[in-house]
């Protein structure tokens, strides 16, 4: 969590150097996600209402993905038309999560595919 805070922060505070961007609430816990042979993740944005309708009020403004592993094949996290990030193991992608962000892991062939995921509201 600590790397994932990190993260957020330089982005936010040194990356986007706005200092009018200050209606953040906080971001919530990793979400640990395994992705097995032949599974995917379809295009979507992560704009959702629902996502901290809880304790948590809001919507995601900024979504945070972490490559846990790469002994796997296939799994490309894609946005953009299927466009590959590059995203490697270690690796932590920010992005807004904005219909204009839609993204994919495309499907596993062989192995197991380990991510995280964090979202800013």
């Amino acid at each position: 969590m600590e790397i994932y805070w990190k993260a957020i922060y330089k982005y936010i505070s040194e990356d986007i150097k706005y200092d009018w961007f200050t209606s953040w609430q906080g971001f919530d816990h990793l979400k640990f996600l395994q992705y097995a042979p032949n599974t995917e993740m379809r295009n979507h944005c992560d704009h959702i209402h629902s996502m901290f309708d809880g304790v948590k009020k809001g919507v995601p403004i900024l979504t945070v993905i972490g490559l846990l592993n790469d002994d796997f094949s296939g799994g490309e996290f894609t946005m953009f038309d299927d466009e590959p990030t590059g995203l490697g193991k270690g690796d932590i992608l920010i992005f807004p999560s904005s219909f204009m962000y839609p993204h994919t892991v495309q499907k596993i062939t062989d192995g197991v595919r380990y991510s995280a995921s964090s979202w800013v509201f």
